[in-house]
């Protein structure tokens, strides 16, 4: 990249219990997937039946060959001389307007970037919520 950041998305379906990745979103829609065939996306959904838009952080964690990291994904810090068996929830920070992290079950807000990649994503808080409990 040329120090352009990526804004993309993903939605978790609280219908279908299911999450999307690649959406994009009006006031009153969120759609995913397009079909080349018909130029129009693939599925449509009314925005009400949507819990969560998600918001990519434009970094990659360490495990799955660079994966991506969103709000509301969980994640394990695997060095830096943190406590490596803590579980952290990624959040935006409104205070300082940067992406951070908060320990599962309270504790202060530290900065993402602080971490220097060196964490795994474990899963999320929608489609993992057994980690939230054993955090």
């Amino acid at each position: 990249m040329s120090g352009k950041r990526e804004i993309r998305f993903r939605a978790w379906d609280k219908v279908n219990k299911k999450m999307w990745n690649d959406v994009w979103f009006d006031k009153t829609s969120i759609y995913w997937g397009w079909n080349e065939e018909k130029e129009q996306p693939e599925a449509i959904m009314p925005r009400d039946m949507i819990g969560e838009l998600m918001q990519f952080t434009d970094l990659h964690a360490k495990n799955g060959k660079g994966k991506e990291v969103y709000e509301g994904d969980l994640i394990r810090v695997l060095s830096n001389g943190y406590e490596p068996r803590l579980t952290h929830e990624v959040i935006w920070d409104e205070e300082r307007l940067e992406w951070g992290v908060r320990i599962v079950g309270g504790g202060t807000i530290t900065s993402l970037w602080t971490f220097n990649k060196d964490f795994e994503v474990i899963g999320d808080i929608y489609s993992a919520p057994d980690l939230l409990k054993s955090a």
